[in-house]
């Protein structure tokens, strides 16, 4: 599964679609990775391909931060609590 690192974002640092989960850094905490559970990460990744494509474009780019906001309010990306 990718690793997306090389876009722009004042709050995403990189994500990495696994194949069990998806795992977040932030600007915020470089040294800290978020981890989510994700019902369908090929299509999660398909979505974030798509914006960044866009980026890429400058074709109406929407914003990644916001992209995994909106995924983690409407529960397509599920926090895993860490022990």
């Amino acid at each position: 599964m990718p690793v997306y690192e090389a876009f722009t974002s004042t709050a995403i640092e990189k994500i990495n679609c696994g194949p069990e989960d998806i795992k977040i850094t932030y600007t915020s905490d470089l040294n800290k990775e978020y981890v989510f559970s994700c019902a369908d990460i090929s299509q999660f990744s398909d979505d974030l391909s798509a914006i960044l494509i866009d980026h890429t474009l400058q074709k109406n780019p929407a914003s990644v931060g916001r992209f995994v906001h909106q995924k983690i309010n409407d529960k397509t990306l599920v926090a895993v609590p860490t022990t």
